[in-house]
């Protein structure tokens, strides 16, 4: 796994995390379904950056 790729997950998660954290702590009450909500956009964007990954964008930048 190259550095970008794994920065790549790595700020995708704390992102997702932070999203959810200040809606769950801002929210009164807090919904649940925020988790589901939350659970679907990390695998659109896992899934955005593996297609990237197949389609070798991450090759093109370690070559310059």
């Amino acid at each position: 796994m190259k550095p970008q790729e794994r920065l790549a997950y790595i700020v995708t998660a704390i992102a997702l995390s932070a999203i959810t954290g200040m809606y769950w702590w801002a929210a009164e009450p807090p919904s649940w379904g925020i988790f589901a909500f939350m659970a679907v956009g990390a695998l659109v964007c896992f899934g955005i950056i593996l297609a990237r990954k197949r389609a070798g964008h991450y090759d093109k930048s370690s070559t310059r």
